[in-house]
């Protein structure tokens, strides 16, 4: 059973994607039936709900980043599921597309691009995926070259721009095959 936290993380988020980076916080407790004493008692801040917020997110990427690196042992065919899992077309909702990359955007308590934190996550799980093929491309790199195409295509996308995402997925998969 969710905890009341995770009750009102959930919502935050989906208000998030419905309203943006600025949802009101009075909307949240609102919508949660919840008080803002409530929301500040689970988050101290509203930065501290963002941190929750991001928290689930970073979560549920390092489980999507163990899924696939289970359903694909090979590295080489893992890290081609990466960049079709990472370039794949968006649902139709390109505003709630657009909320979810302002979020990443934002700057968190540190300073630092929220983004940053999964961009980690993806970093790392490239790397290793490199070590263990063999690959002598620099990891810094190639990471460099994923996120580059990720982002270039999500914000294109969010902000409105036409995406080809099956020919991006089809570049970068023919630029990670040449890896050497």
């Amino acid at each position: 059973m969710a905890s009341r936290r995770d009750e009102i993380t959930d919502a935050a988020l989906a208000q998030l994607a419905r309203d943006g980076p600025s949802f009101s916080f009075d909307a949240l407790a609102a919508q949660t039936g919840a008080s803002k004493a409530l929301l500040f008692h689970h988050f101290g801040t509203r930065q501290g709900l963002l941190d929750a917020m991001a928290e689930r997110v970073l979560r549920a990427t390092q489980q999507g980043l163990d899924l696939l690196a289970d359903e694909h042992p090979e590295p080489r065919a893992r890290l081609v599921a990466l960049a079709r899992a990472l370039l794949a077309e968006p649902p139709d909702n390109a505003r709630e597309t657009r909320h979810v990359v302002q979020f990443w955007l934002l700057d968190d308590a540190r300073g630092s691009c929220r983004g940053a934190l999964r961009d980690a996550l993806v970093s790392d799980f490239i790397a290793a995926s490199l070590r263990e093929a063999r690959v002598a491309a620099p990891p810094r790199d190639v990471a460099a070259l994923v996120l580059a195409r990720w982002h270039g295509a999500t914000v294109a996308y969010a902000s409105g721009g036409a995406v080809d995402f099956d020919r991006e997925q089809e570049r970068l998969v023919a630029d990670l095959a040449a890896l050497r």
